[in-house]
């Protein structure tokens, strides 16, 4: 899977953690590549809504298991970035994990592994 796609899905559970990006990313991407990324998920957001957006990007996901457990582990890995899960990332992560059929227990197991 590309990692542009993984960090537009990523992006909604914390936009403000470029440090993050750049080590779940190996630093391959620039900031000028992350702000794209980061200004691009905001205006969809606002034109959607977060539980769309995890919709229209998880529908490019939805055909492998091993992409959609690969895109919740880094949402939750940002999500942890400042050590702390906050209300609003532990209800979107719940969402990307219903959205994308993934247990509690393996979804648990995930959380786990970061």
């Amino acid at each position: 899977m590309d990692s542009i796609k993984l960090l537009e899905f990523v992006c909604p559970a914390k936009c403000s953690h470029f440090s993050a990006m750049h080590m779940l990313t190996a630093q391959q991407l620039s900031d000028d590549v992350l702000t794209d990324i980061f200004q691009r998920c905001r205006h969809n957001i606002s034109k959607f809504g977060i539980q769309r957006y995890i919709e229209m990007i998880g529908a490019r996901l939805v055909g492998d298991r091993l992409d959609r457990e690969t895109a919740f582990t880094l949402a939750a890995a940002v999500a942890m970035a400042d050590d702390r899960v906050h209300g609003a990332e532990t209800d979107i992560l719940e969402s990307i994990a219903e959205y994308f059929g993934i247990s509690s227990s393996a979804s648990r197991r995930l959380l786990e592994e970061i």
